[in-house]
């Protein structure tokens, strides 16, 4: 028979054995204090602003590149457009030039503008070649003028670069139907009158039948086209 003390320890070790065991407690998730969500906020509103302004720079990026295209395709248009015009003016067997000269005339010694009005007398486009002309400033702009009796009407205006110029002359009749043409110093956009000082002026009675040689100094006055 065991020792009584023997007998205690084996009945308090299967007593401890028996026993259920006590799972272990969830540990209790308890949410941000609003010293700690704080950071979070500010971050969030940074991050947000951030993004609105990449997406905002991105548009009008966006709109800069349209319009800068859709300018560049104009300009291409009508750079196209004015050479088939041009083709079209030298292929005519009736093209002439007149010439024209600085208005009123200059000063011994000083140099004088001048240059060539082409056009096929039945035709109502025209094309001016100018040389010698000062570079205007940005508020002016010369402008050429068809004398037709007592009327006077506008050709368009047209700029200068480094003294040269060259533009087409639009008028609201055969060439023919005009004694004289002449250019003004006008406001930039154009006069519905001549306002300025005349530069240059031509008479349109007394034409040169263009040649081959003139079809090709004409051609090398203006500037090339890529």
């Amino acid at each position: 028979m065991p020792r009584p003390e023997l007998r205690e320890q084996v009945i308090a070790a299967v007593t401890h054995a028996a026993a259920p065991t006590t799972a272990p407690q969830p540990v209790p998730v308890t949410a941000p204090s609003a010293a700690a969500r704080r950071p979070l906020r500010r971050r969030s509103f940074w991050a947000s602003l951030a993004f609105a302004s990449l997406a905002l720079a991105l548009l009008v990026w966006n709109i800069s590149l349209r319009r800068e295209l859709a300018s560049q395709t104009a300009i291409v248009n009508l750079s196209r457009q004015n050479w088939q015009t041009m083709i079209v003016l030298l292929d005519d067997t009736a093209l002439a030039k007149y010439t024209v000269a600085a208005d009123p005339a200059p000063t011994p010694g000083q140099p004088a503008a001048h240059g060539h009005f082409w056009a096929s007398p039945q035709a109502e486009i025209a094309c001016l070649v100018a040389q010698g002309l000062p570079d205007l400033p940005a508020d002016q702009v010369y402008q050429v003028w068809l004398v037709h009796g007592n009327d006077q009407s506008s050709g368009g205006t047209f700029d200068v670069h480094s003294g040269k110029a060259w533009t087409f002359v639009h008028a609201d009749e055969p060439i023919t139907s005009y004694s004289e043409m002449f250019v003004t110093v006008e406001p930039a956009g154009g006069n519905t009158w001549p306002g300025g000082p005349r530069v240059m002026s031509g008479t349109l009675s007394n034409a040169t039948t263009a040649g081959v040689a003139d079809r090709q100094e004409l051609l090398s006055l203006l500037p090339r086209q890529d």
